[in-house]
């Protein structure tokens, strides 16, 4: 029996080292978007030690006189340390004053910290700045990475530029959810939403989810060739008769829209890292390619849809 029992063990030790269990928590990517006032804990640059990490944030009412009356307004500053020593700062200066509400939570930076490449044994952190601090997912305006090594924190790159350039007509970078703004993924990609304003298209931005790609310890672009193109609640139609290929830059004809007739988006496609077209589908489910160039759509929607 206790020969048995021995047997059952030794086997019992070999399936859990050779399948060990997975620890879906300790496995996670880490993407923490950082409070103000409080101290977080982070390994940043994975040698056993954690550093402590804070935003904190300064404020100061006052009234500011103009010609003839007095309006009230204050200034805010937001400072990041890491184990007690600054590395960045921002203030806003005279913001009109609207509640009390308002002027306690303005802060006029986002700090995240993430761990994008387990294997590289280096955290994340990042600074933005813009209207995605105020509004979540609105625009933002810089995406500092710094990076934290042998006890200094320094910048590396300041993402915004890298997401501009994937594709043309990038009018803004916003975020992509409110509960963290940039998402990441196991693949070491970090993400934004790109809205693009496009030459023929009437009044409207057109939106797509862009990652950029994270190696040996810099961000770089991830050339896709293919973007896909969120929903369009509202119809898409034609100015005027359009022409859709069967391939981008294709010279075979797949279908034509009709003027006024109803057509859906559904992939960006850039070609040779700079031209950009447009997959589109037909109302019978055809699809094919047009150059947003030579294509004029609008939004079938009221007049006062824009008010």
């Amino acid at each position: 029996m206790r020969k048995l029992l021995k047997l059952l063990g030794m086997a019992f030790m070999a399936i859990m080292v050779l399948f060990p269990a997975k620890n879906s928590a300790a496995e996670k990517n880490v993407c923490q978007t950082l409070k103000a006032s409080k101290t977080y804990h982070y390994n940043l640059d994975q040698k056993g030690k954690k550093e402590s990490i804070r935003v904190d944030v300064s404020r100061k009412k006052y009234e500011k006189k103009e010609s003839d009356y007095h309006e009230l307004v204050y200034d805010v500053k937001a400072a990041v340390t890491i184990n007690g020593k600054q590395i960045y700062s921002k203030a806003v200066k005279e913001q009109d004053y609207i509640s009390e509400r308002d002027y306690l939570s303005c802060i006029p930076i986002k700090v995240m910290v993430t761990d994008i490449d387990k294997r590289d044994k280096q955290m994340e952190l990042f600074i933005l700045e813009g209207d995605c601090v105020e509004f979540e997912s609105d625009r933002i305006e810089h995406i500092y990475y710094y990076q934290y090594a042998n006890g200094r924190a320094k910048r590396k790159q300041d993402l915004v530029l890298l997401f501009s350039k994937s594709l043309p007509y990038v009018e803004y970078i916003s975020g992509v959810k409110n509960s963290s703004t940039l998402t990441i993924n196991e693949k070491n990609e970090v993400f934004a939403e790109l809205g693009l304003y496009m030459p023929n298209f009437f009044n409207m931005h057109i939106y797509s989810k862009v990652s950029l790609k994270l190696k040996n310890g810099k961000f770089i672009q991830n050339n896709q060739k293919s973007y896909r193109i969120p929903k369009i609640e509202e119809p898409l139609r034609a100015k005027k008769n359009i022409i859709a290929y069967t391939s981008p830059g294709g010279k075979v004809k797949a279908f034509t829209v009709k003027k006024r007739g109803k057509i859906n988006l559904c992939n960006f496609y850039l070609a040779n890292k700079k031209k950009i077209y447009i997959k589109v589908k037909n109302q019978g489910g055809k699809t094919g390619y047009i150059d947003p160039k030579k294509a004029s759509i609008y939004l079938d929607v009221p007049e006062d849809y824009y008010d």
